[in-house]
């Protein structure tokens, strides 16, 4: 686990510095980015945030358990990507809710395990 600090440390400085220090020029140069990719597949700009979203998540993911070989690294890497993605405007905030609902009942299992009844 010590190996994965500095790499989980690395990647939060480049996503922090990439979405907080656009200037007033490029401050929407992830929507040009999202918008010249809805052009290339000739499709609406939230599909193609979508599309970039899970392009992003995937590589990240691929790339940082192939560099560590640790699953929870995995977790965290995902979760920082997905912050991400919802920082820079590819997917809309209700969807990073509703997927962090999914993973809390996932772990929790409010509704599983030992029971009353019968």
């Amino acid at each position: 686990m010590t190996r994965a600090v500095p790499f989980v440390v690395s990647v939060l400085a480049l996503l922090t510095t990439l979405s907080f220090s656009a200037s007033a020029a490029s401050a929407h140069a992830f929507d040009d980015v999202k918008n010249s990719f809805a052009t290339l597949l000739s499709m609406d700009a939230p599909s193609a945030g979508w599309i970039l979203g899970v392009i992003f998540i995937i590589v990240l993911l691929v790339v940082a358990m192939w560099a560590m070989n640790d699953r929870t690294l995995g977790l965290v890497t995902a979760g920082i990507s997905m912050a991400f993605v919802g920082i820079v405007g590819w997917w809309p905030l209700y969807s990073l809710i509703f997927v962090g609902i999914i993973i809390a009942f996932l772990v929790l299992r409010p509704f599983g395990g030992g029971g009353g009844g019968e």
